[in-house]
C-alpha cells in the first residue's frame, strides 16, 4: 500500500511541476502494471 501511494503521489508531483497537461491515461497504465506486479510477487 505505501508504493502506491508513492507511485499516485509522485504521478500528482510530476503533473504539477512539468507544466504540461496531465495524461491520465499513462497515469492509468503505470498505476496499472505496479499493481500486477505486486500481486504477481514481481516487486523487488
Amino acid at each position: 500500500a505505501h508504493g502506491l501511494a508513492a507511485l499516485i503521489d509522485g504521478l500528482w508531483l510530476r503533473a504539477a511541476l512539468s507544466g504540461k497537461p496531465f495524461n491520465p491515461v499513462i497515469a492509468l497504465t503505470l498505476t496499472t502494471q505496479f499493481i500486477r506486479q505486486q500481486l504477481a510477487g514481481e516487486h523487488e
